[in-house]
């Protein structure tokens, strides 16, 4: 039998409880998708990333070694089981021009390639000469597909033959920018790894085709499981299977190290075999060319000897002809000497007798000259003075001739000084009588400027009384109409535009009267203006008149004086010039009588010098005869002496004619000697040259033999190296993050999800109660029990399947999303993989199921085991009881009649009020624990690597390196001002295995010195903040180990190295630390325990800036031979830093989803408050309670258990964060739980806030209420 009426109270009851539907609807909801979402996150982002590596074929392990890798190796890593192998060469290089430090790989050809690229923008490099960059934002910033870009190129120089041999380099100078791609072994966005290059750390990768990567031996090798094979990655059956291949690849490699340590020492006793045998070849060589030269130099001395022996000879014969000649010169010499001297008397006096000829001569032509002289001319007396005798009265005319020439030049300058005078008073007179029109011009200008302005000035004057007329009139005119216009508008405002269509003309043409009127004011206004401007205008032309004016005032004034002034001075020049002329005139007349003396004296000089030249012709004629015969008795002898000369001349040619032809034979012989000698030192300096050059290689050969011998010697084995992808940068700690998420999964959905079961449970278990007066009718009526509870079951289902279903959907889509998005700027990953976990969905739809379905039926089991009648009637009220407080009349008789309702009502509903505390203490602790999530986290970065960690970079030391190579660094480190100290330390990896706990890395961190630790490593209590003192009583380990291993002061630790060697370290002091796990030990105290010497193994060092100059340091230091690393901690505090910080968003979404929840349940508790009261709240209402009264009757009550909820979420809450931070801490790291103050006021308010909303909502409820159907709604 259809139960249409049954069915139809079902809808209808939905329809009328739509807010409690929709509250259990969305409460359901809320925890529904909190739950499977966050569930979700953490295997969606593992499903995400393993979806990626899979399509992108990543690696599953790589194998190294320290010497690289041969085809012998591959061919071993072949043979492995269910492996594929691809070997690869990879350089590390620095890029031209930039500072970005690259790993360059290869693009590998075939038909299922390793490490594939995700080609983000461009393609991938086809041709050699084209490359592909990391899709890294910085390099995308700096490089655009096209650009050119070129590497800096390892020099070869000091290189060996082998590591030239092992070498990898480029084939290309210059690469194209072709495309920018993403690798799956390079998923965080920030790291790309270290090497021992350059600064010591990756920038980016970059990719280029498999040819342009040139070398003999393979860097690596990548070896990938057989896809049917292959366990899911992140999961402990893929761990567990990679370990196993490791192990068997590790066995595999077993007897390699020994085989090619063997090899290489071989080849290199094959080396030096040779170059020993090419050195003794040298040394022989050597010796051949010593013994030819000494053979030479023996042949040269017996030739020198017999050449000595003729050439004294030839000179002793000689001599004696030089000497019989000698005696004939002499005789010939000593009548030469008379000769000479007779001639040199002969040559004294002719020599005298023609220079006073000459001398006579020119004074003879003088006087003889003088006697035509005139001296009335200036050109005359110039002559005159050129030519007369230096004596007495030759001296007398010069200088009476002299003092005419200097008169007559003065005359002349002044007369010419006087004229000039002249012209210049002339000029003077003509510049006044200028000046003076000018000024007259300038004063009939400023006449004519001035009339005119005068009457600009009275036309304004007229047209300015015209406009203050006009202007009277027209507002006059302007105020009527404006008036007007505003008394139609008031007129037409009380029209109706419908009733009266002409109203719509009539305000058009008031819009167009009021638009004409302000146009007319605004023309007026326009008018003031322009005349506002000319009366400026007319001003300032008045204010230059006046100036000018008075300008030309004082100019005229100025030039009245100066004229007086000048007329005066031309006056009186005028009189000085005319005296200097009468002057001058006198003067001429005393040259005159100056000119007629001279031309007396020297009529009376002439004369006298005619009769002396007369005297002396005759006396130099009787000279002349007298030298004649003395030079002809000369001649005479000097042909007698060239004949005997003649005879000895040719004594000497006969002489020199023998000596030429034995010195000739002579030269020939020594010669030869000469060039023998020559032959032999330039044979000796090429062979004492060649031999020192030859010495010297043949040193260095030795040498080198020497340093191969030992280096051959010192060869260690080499290390093969097989890793998983844990050691790709990003992978792990991506895993780490995902499991962080699924660890906060654990608890805090569930818990969430606790509370909105609660509250559902509360909600069901109430409606049913509520409409037990309607149960008992339907039952009395005739319907089943079960018919009677399917509508509260129905109920129940519908908003569980629902919210359930709109809870699932949400979740899956929306919280994993969110949370993987806020790694998004960590990780180079495609969008997030949604899958929709069956089991998550049935735990939630049963959960659901149990807090809906499960309460209603409880609740309408239990209502319908009483009879109709009894249900029909309304449950009896509980008696009444005396409160604790009422006996404290004190307090009591103070309370007011509100206060002390208030107070029964808390007592009275005790399980209803303790639902609503239970139900805000879990929301407040919810949103709480967010944010202690939050606090734990924020500054944790900066705390452990700027407060614990104080150092700026650390060196990591290579363990072979030697003395020189050491001291070198040290050198390095002192040159550098940068770098204010460093600390030199003992650190080494050693693990912790106990049982129970996870095998644990430990850092042994031992300083060489403990005075200046703190400066370093700063070790103190994480509670106190006491410092720690580091003594050789203990070790201080960190707290993170401590809580591990369960150990503190006093208690002894043990570690153990790869050897599975075990150490028993005594623990002194426990210190804050947050991520990894050290022991600090002072060298004494770690050679006492590991009995071996405490040789530092890296240096810390402190930077004044840093990131300043990091990169340039960090090449120089990776240049250094005895530095293996250089790890700057500032990219790992930023790592890190990225890492926590991107918990914010997770921690966001927690506070928002409690926050949602907290108000979902107090509007829930609330509305069953106000439903089961609603006859009580009826009651108050009718007795005269104002509306706001009513609600604060609820309100006050409301308020107090929120406030009780509120503290105890405090308490929960406090409990809750430090249970979820444990879970969400991985092995080596420490979340410490803390909880801001402002934390609690943040949470606490947002409570009280969604209190408030909640009473806001119910006031409208309340009063909305129908107060007489409430009241009989028992009837």
């Amino acid at each position: 039998m259809k139960k249409k009426a049954l069915w139809k109270d079902i809808w209808i009851e939905i329809g009328k409880s739509k807010a409690r539907f929709l509250a259990l609807l969305a409460i359901i909801t809320l925890g529904v998708a909190f739950f499977a979402g966050i569930k979700a996150a953490g295997p969606d982002m593992l499903d995400t990333a393993n979806q990626y590596y899979e399509e992108n074929n990543l690696y599953d392990l790589k194998v190294l070694s320290t010497y690289g890798l041969e085809e012998a190796d591959i061919g071993i890593l072949a043979k492995t089981a269910n492996l594929a192998v691809h070997p690869m060469r990879t350089v590390d290089i620095e890029m031209e021009g930039s500072d970005f430090l690259v790993k360059v790989f290869p693009l590998q050809s075939g038909a299922d390639p390793v490490n594939e690229y995700a080609v983000v923008d461009g393609r991938l490099p086809e041709t050699s000469g084209e490359i592909a960059l990391d899709a890294k934002q910085n390099l995308m910033d700096t490089y655009q597909i096209g650009d050119t870009i070129s590497f800096r190129h390892e020099s070869e120089e000091g290189l060996t033959e082998e590591e030239m041999e092992n070498r990898i380099s480029l084939k290309e100078q210059e690469y194209t920018v072709v495309g920018f791609v993403d690798s799956p072994m390079y998923i965080e966005t920030m790291m790309r790894g270290s090497t021992n290059v350059g600064k010591g750390s990756l920038d980016a990768f970059v990719v280029v085709v498999d040819s342009d990567i040139l070398g003999s031996i393979y860097t690596e090798a990548y070896l990938t499981i057989a896809p049917d094979a292959a366990e899911t990655g992140y999961t402990d059956s893929y761990d567990d299977q990679v370990d196993n291949l490791a192990d068997k690849v590790e066995l595999a490699l077993n007897g390699r190290p020994l085989e090619r340590i063997n090899e290489i020492r071989a080849e290199g006793q094959r080396k030096i075999k040779d170059a020993e045998d090419e050195l003794q070849d040298g040394k022989d060589k050597l010796a051949e060319a010593e013994q030819e030269l000494q053979d030479a130099r023996k042949q040269l001395d017996e030739g020198t000897a017999a050449y000595e022996e003729n050439r004294q000879l030839f000179l002793d014969e000689t001599a004696k002809a030089e000497d019989s000649l000698a005696a004939s010169q002499a005789e010939i010499d000593a009548g030469l000497a008379e000769y000479r001297a007779g001639l040199a008397t002969y040559l004294e006096n002719k020599a005298l007798y023609d220079e006073a000829k000459v001398a006579w001569e020119a004074q003879k032509g003088s006087l003889q000259g003088q006697t035509g002289s005139d001296a009335s001319s200036e050109d005359s007396l110039d002559v005159l003075l050129a030519s007369l005798p230096d004596t007495p009265e030759g001296r007398e005319i010069a200088d009476l001739a002299q003092s005419l020439l200097d008169g007559q030049a003065e005359v002349e300058a002044t007369q010419a000084s006087l004229e000039a005078k002249g012209v210049e008073l002339q000029e003077r007179a003509t510049a006044l009588a200028t000046k003076g029109e000018l000024l007259l011009a300038e004063q009939t200008s400023l006449e004519t400027d001035a009339a005119a302005y005068q009457n600009e000035l009275t036309l304004f004057t007229a047209d300015m009384t015209a406009f203050q007329t006009e202007k009277a009139t027209k507002q006059a005119e302007f105020s009527a109409r404006q008036a007007a216009i505003d008394a139609e508008r008031a007129a037409l405002a009380a029209l109706d535009p419908e009733a009266d269509p002409s109203v719509a003309e009539r305000l058009e043409a008031v819009a167009d009267q009021q638009a004409t009127l302000d146009a007319e004011q605004a023309a007026l206004a326009q008018t003031e203006t322009d005349l506002a401007s000319r009366q400026s205008e007319l001003e300032q032309a008045g204010a230059a008149l006046a100036s000018r004016q008075e300008a030309l005032t004082a100019a005229a004034a100025a030039f009245q004086t100066e004229r007086a002034s000048e007329e005066a001075a031309l006056l009186e020049e005028q009189r000085l010039l005319e005296e200097a002329g009468a002057e001058l005139a006198d003067k001429g007349e005393g040259l005159l009588e100056q000119q007629q003396l001279l031309e007396e004296k020297i009529a009376a000089f002439m004369a006298d010098a005619e009769a002396q030249i007369a005297a002396a012709d005759a006396q130099f004629a009787e000279q002349g005869a007298a030298l004649e015969n003395g030079r002809l008795a000369l001649a005479s002898a000097l042909t007698q002496l060239e004949d005997g000369q003649a005879q000895i001349n040719d004594g000497w040619a006969e002489l020199e004619s023998q000596r030429a032809s034995g010195e000739q034979a002579l030269a020939e012989a020594w010669q030869e000697i000469q060039q023998g000698e020559a032959d032999y030192q330039d044979g000796l300096a090429t062979f004492t040259a060649e031999r020192a050059d030859a010495e010297i290689e043949i040193a260095d050969g030795e040498r080198q033999v020497e340093e191969a011998k030992q280096a051959l010697a010192d060869l260690i084995d080499p290390v093969y190296y097989v890793t998983d992808r844990s050691g790709n940068p990003g992978y792990q700690e991506y895993r780490d993050n995902a499991d962080r998420i699924s660890a906060i999964a654990e608890i805090f959905p569930v818990f969430f999800f606790l509370i909105a079961a609660l509250v559902s449970f509360t909600t069901m278990a109430r409606m049913v109660d509520e409409q037990r007066q309607q149960m008992g009718t339907l039952k009395g009526l005739g319907y089943s029990d079960f018919d009677i509870a399917k509508k509260y079951l129905i109920y129940a289902a519908i908003a569980c399947i629902v919210g359930t279903s709109l809870g699932l959907v949400a979740g899956y889509n929306i919280f994993p999303a969110v949370i993987f998005d806020a790694y998004g700027s960590m990780y180079s990953l495609p969008s997030v993989k949604i899958t929709y976990y069956l089991s998550y969905a049935l735990i939630s739809i049963a959960i659901a199921l149990l807090c809906t379905i499960g309460p209603a039926a409880w609740a309408a089991h239990t209502s319908l085991r009483e009879n109709p009648a009894a249900m029909m009637r309304p449950k009896a009220p509980k008696n009444g009881k005396r409160v604790l407080l009422e006996r404290l009349t004190f307090v009591w008789d103070r309370l007011s009649f509100n206060s002390k309702i208030t107070v029964r009502n808390l007592l009275r509903y005790k399980a209803r009020n303790m639902m609503t505390i239970l139900g805000v203490a879990g929301c407040t602790a919810l949103i709480l624990t967010g944010y202690g999530i939050k606090n734990s986290i924020s500054g944790l970065a900066d705390t452990q690597f700027n407060d614990v960690m104080r150092y700026n970079a650390i060196t990591a030391m290579r363990p072979e390196a030697s003395e020189e190579e050491i001291a070198s660094y040290d050198e390095l480190i002192a040159a550098t001002p940068e770098i204010t100290d460093h600390l030199k330390v003992v650190q080494e990896s050693y693990k912790l295995d106990k049982k129970g706990v996870n095998l644990q890395n430990v850092t042994v961190f031992a300083p060489l010195e403990t005075e200046n630790l703190s400066d370093f490593v700063s070790l103190r209590e994480r509670a106190t903040q006491e410092p720690i003192a580091l003594t050789d009583e203990g070790a201080v380990i960190s707290e993170k180990l401590a809580n591990l291993a369960g150990v503190g002061p006093g208690d002894s630790i043990e570690i153990r190295n790869d050897e599975m060697q075990t150490y028993q370290v005594p623990i002194r002091a426990v210190t804050e630390n947050y991520v990894n796990h050290y022991i600090y030990l002072t060298p004494a105290l770690y050679e006492e325990i590991f009995i071996q010497a405490a040789e530092p193994t890296t240096d810390l060092l402190l930077f004044e800036e840093p990131e300043s100059w990091e990169r340039g340091f960090g090449s120089e230091a990776m240049g250094e031979k005895a530095v293996a690393l250089v790890t700057f901690i500032n990219s790992v505090d930023r790592s890190f830093a990225e890492t926590l910080g991107s918990l914010d968003i997770v921690t966001l979404v927690l506070i928002v989803s409690a926050a949602a929840l907290a108000f979902v349940v107090l509007y829930s508790l609330t509305n069953i408050n106000v439903s089961e009261r609603i006859r009580e709240l009826s009651t108050i209402k009718v007795l005269g309670f104002y509306d706001v009264e009513v609600s604060m009757y609820i309100y006050r009550e409301s308020l107090i258990l929120t406030l009780l909820g509120i503290f105890s979420g405090f308490i929960l809450g406090k409990i809750l964060s430090t249970v979820v931070l444990k879970m969400v801490e991985i092995d080596f790291m420490m979340f410490p739980p803390t909880i801001m103050p402002i934390s609690y006021l943040y949470s606490g308010l947002l409570s009280l806030l969604f209190s408030s909303v909640v009473m806001l909502i119910m006031h409208r409820k309340l009063k909305q209420v129908d107060m007489i159907e409430a009241l009989k709604s028992v009837e």
